[in-house]
C-alpha cells in the first residue's frame, strides 16, 4: 500500500486478559478507524518480544501490504488474521 501517512495506535483497557486498541489509519485525506482486541496468550505465541501497541502497528503494516484500509475489517481480534492470510504468524515477526 502506497502513501501511508500514519498508523496510530491507542491502547485500551485490558480485560481478562484481552486488550482492546484503537487503531486509526491515515492514507492521503482518507483516515479509518478500526477496534482491534488482542489476546495476551496469542500475543505471547506470535511475537512475545513486541509490545501490544508494536504488534498492532506492525499487524496493520502487514495487512495494509495486502489490501487498502477500506476492505480491513473495522472490528476483529488479531487472531483473525490468520484465517484470512495463514502465513500471517510467520510473516508478521518479518515487521
Amino acid at each position: 500500500m502506497s502513501q501511508i501517512a500514519a498508523i496510530n495506535v491507542e491502547v485500551g483497557d485490558t480485560v481478562e486478559n484481552i486488550t482492546t486498541c484503537l487503531v486509526s489509519v491515515i492514507v492521503g485525506d482518507n483516515e479509518t478507524d478500526f477496534t482491534v482486541t488482542v489476546d495476551d496468550t496469542y500475543h505471547k505465541k506470535i511475537d512475545a518480544k513486541s509490545s501490544v501497541k508494536e504488534l498492532v502497528k506492525k499487524s496493520f503494516e502487514f495487512l495494509l501490504d495486502r489490501e487498502p484500509p477500506e476492505q480491513i475489517l473495522k472490528f476483529f481480534s488479531l487472531s483473525q488474521i490468520e484465517t484470512y492470510f495463514p502465513t500471517y504468524p510467520i510473516e508478521i515477526k518479518n515487521y
